[in-house]
């Protein structure tokens, strides 16, 4: 273990390259000089990761994210944590998630609707972009579509109607949106928006300026607006939701997310109820990453595809084997394909949208490892001890492309390496074997089987439908870590992922 000051660069890369020349254990003197220990150990992150009694979130932390995705599930510690998870548990269990297939599926064929209306716009040959990809020709049929903004866009329908039963319509554009302005206060703050992160580091650590006065830049207006719209929606989904229970139009089985949230809070029984504050706090939570996640995962993965035709052909190969191309599957019949498996798992390996986690001990404690690590005094140690004020800073990323693990191609796109395993990636803590895409533990990811659920359909029609080549050269497009990391430009401010698409044929 070594420490030392971390330098200004993108965290995942720099993490690579440190713990490859000085191993799984480094701790690194953080903003403020605080002691930061950054692990790739996967005895050590299991350990930390199960034990939510002792390792909560840092508060500086569950500001950020009260402030970006609502005072919700994610921010909530302890025994609040606990009762909220038990009452929304129930809507994101196997059986909820196999029937809101059928809206994955309908709204993935109104994506390909848009995307073909795009295709079939004049002038779509065009590319966007100089420098080198000026120079690649578009052959006939091709265009460049932005679908960083179309998988956002899809997964928001997606998740508001599955969720809450209300259709959102932001596929739809400005012909019938019911959105109250919700996409575009997204897209200010998750898309376009430069945020201040220095101010919002001084936040976390100084509220004193969380107060009024102080928020006067582009950065608060706009977490302002997005707050005022989501509070807005929610009060109207509340109120519906709390009329149609009174009237009798929902049905005792009914387990749809709100559904569960607004009887907790018409509940009088302390241990399994929700005030009306808290259930807004997890619809925006809801809204913001339950819709991130899987957007940024999808748009993450038709990237790696971009670059593989191979891949695209194998998977089409597959669906029209097992389901003769059937344009409506069922999550049984999507979970028939393995190959489709494998591309979703390796995606989500190799893009994990939440690139780390942050985690600070209540109490001293002793950390086990896995690998004995010498420590600045040259001393070897089989644990790691932790005092209240150190922060924990696991890697997602760079665990899952650990080539001691994966390989010498850890860092590469390879569906393939998912049919037969290396054995240390059995010890790989996570909700979903061999991965870390959705953590592990009692604060795990609630909705896993429906972000993946929701991938595997949009994946199963979109290449069904379309043919994806990419639209940039591979390099040229980064990771700009948010609330989850999104894609964008070397050299732009604005989030987006453009890649070229053309539609397939005689499809039927």
């Amino acid at each position: 273990m070594m420490a030392f000051s971390m330098p200004s660069l993108e965290p995942d890369a720099w993490l690579h390259r440190v713990t490859e020349k000085l191993g799984p254990v480094v701790v690194i003197r953080d903003t403020f000089n605080v002691s930061t220990l950054w692990t790739t150990d996967l005895k050590a992150i299991a350990y930390v990761l199960n034990n939510p009694q002792i390792y909560s979130r840092p508060e500086v932390s569950r500001y950020w994210f009260k402030e970006f995705i609502g005072d919700g599930l994610v921010v909530a510690e302890g025994e609040t944590q606990q009762r909220q998870r038990r009452i929304m548990n129930p809507a994101f269990g196997a059986m909820p998630v196999r029937e809101m297939t059928k809206i994955f599926v309908d709204v993935s064929h109104e994506l390909c609707g848009e995307m073909r209306a795009l295709c079939s716009a004049p002038a779509n040959s065009k590319s966007m972009f100089d420098g080198a990809v000026k120079e690649q020709k578009i052959t006939e049929g091709w265009t460049e579509i932005d679908m960083a903004q179309w998988t956002s866009r899809a997964a928001l329908d997606m998740l508001s109607l599955a969720a809450f039963q209300y259709p959102l319509n932001t596929l739809q554009r400005s012909r019938s949106s019911n959105d109250y302005g919700l996409f575009h206060a997204l897209e200010e703050v998750y898309t376009f928006s430069v945020l201040n992160f220095a101010l919002l580091l001084l936040r976390g650590w100084m509220p004193l300026l969380r107060l009024r006065m102080f928020e006067r830049d582009d950065t608060s207006a706009r977490v302002k607006r997005l707050n005022d719209v989501v509070k807005k929606l929610a009060k109207r989904l509340i109120q519906e939701r709390v009329e149609m229970i009174q009237e009798g139009q929902i049905n005792a089985g009914d387990r749809d997310v709100l559904t569960l949230l607004v009887r907790a809070m018409l509940d009088g029984q302390k241990s399994r109820s929700m005030s009306e504050e808290e259930v807004i706090g997890q619809i925006m939570t809801l809204i913001v990453s339950g819709h991130e996640t899987p957007a940024q995962a999808m748009v993450w993965a038709l990237h790696s595809l971009s670059h593989a035709p191979e891949v695209q052909d194998k998977l089409r190969l597959e669906a029209k084997a097992i389901l003769h191309n059937s344009p409506n599957p069922t999550l049984d019949e999507l979970n028939s394909l393995p190959y489709l498996d494998n591309v979703v798992r390796e995606a989500l390996r190799l893009h994990s949208p939440g690139a780390w986690m942050e985690r600070t001990p209540q109490s001293v404690d002793c950390i086990p490892v896995e690998m004995p690590y010498e420590d600045r005094y040259g001393n070897m140690r089989d644990h790691i001890t932790i005092s209240p004020g150190d922060k924990i800073r696991i890697s997602v990323l760079s665990i899952n492309r650990r080539e001691d693990i994966w390989g010498p191609d850890a860092r590469e796109f390879n569906p393939d390496r998912w049919d037969k395993l290396p054995q240390e990636a059995d010890k790989i803590p996570g909700i979903i074997a061999n991965s870390m895409a959705f953590s592990t533990g009692p604060r795990g990811c609630i909705g896993f089987r429906f972000a993946i659920a929701e991938m595997k359909a949009m994946l199963y029609i979109l290449l069904r439908e379309f043919e994806f080549e990419p639209a940039v050269p591979k390099e040229k497009v980064i990771r700009r870590p948010q609330v989850v990391s999104r894609p964008i430009l070397r050299g732009e401010v604005a989030s987006r992922l453009p890649i070229r698409v053309r539609p397939i044929k005689n499809i039927y």
